[in-house]
């Protein structure tokens, strides 16, 4: 199977995108944050809330440790509440999804894909293609697109995986560098639109050649 090519020129334009400073004043960050991002908007099958019980004993262990949920949906209300009986009121941030998501992917030092289903894993292209180190639920294309070097697969609904991934790339961020700078790498290698093209290419030629 061929996949679809993934545009990693837009990404490298967006390093130069000066929202990303209006964003962070957006947010109320700063350069002291350690910020995990979450995007895909607040629904039901995103399950933020195994994220929120997560990072309830993350804010604990990491006082500069921010969570930022990018999007809106029906469940903000209940996350909200969640938010409150954990006291992580000062600690999570809500921020409108914009057109793009470049800017919000710049920001942040590990992307979190906590979705109980599959429709979201071009998220984690775009965070690859942004260098970031990703943790992602161990379901689908997903599971499909990760591996050791670029990021951390985690079990559905099991907050327990994320705090250790999280938690360890916190204790080593040297090593969020080095995975996200595979995770660029083997964007480029195996799914970039040059890639793609190389690979239609081949399969004319040996139809033609039948």
């Amino acid at each position: 199977m061929i996949r679809d090519g993934f545009n990693i020129a837009r990404f490298q334009q967006s390093r130069k995108n000066a929202r990303r400073d209006d964003l962070k004043k957006q947010a109320g960050l700063t350069s002291e944050h350690f910020i995990l991002g979450n995007m895909g908007g607040l629904w039901e099958n995103q399950d933020q809330a195994s994220l929120l019980k997560a990072f309830r004993k993350l804010a604990r262990k990491a006082p500069n440790m921010v969570l930022v949920l990018v999007g809106d949906g029906p469940v903000k209300p209940e996350l909200e509440k969640l938010i409150k009986e954990f006291n992580l009121e000062e600690r999570v941030k809500f921020v409108p999804q914009q057109e793009q998501s470049d800017p919000w992917m710049e920001l942040f030092h590990v992307f979190i894909l906590s979705a109980n289903v599959e429709n979201y894993s071009h998220y984690i292209s775009e965070a690859m293609a942004s260098a970031k180190p990703v943790i992602a639920t161990k379901i689908g294309s997903q599971a499909e697109l990760l591996n050791d070097d670029i990021g951390f697969l985690v079990p559905c609904a099991f907050p327990e995986r994320i705090e250790s991934a999280v938690m360890r790339l916190y204790a080593n961020q040297a090593l969020i560098k080095k995975m996200g700078d595979k995770a660029r790498e083997h964007l480029t290698d195996k799914l970039s639109m040059d890639r793609m093209a190389v690979e239609y290419a081949a399969l004319y030629r040996r139809m033609l050649n039948k």
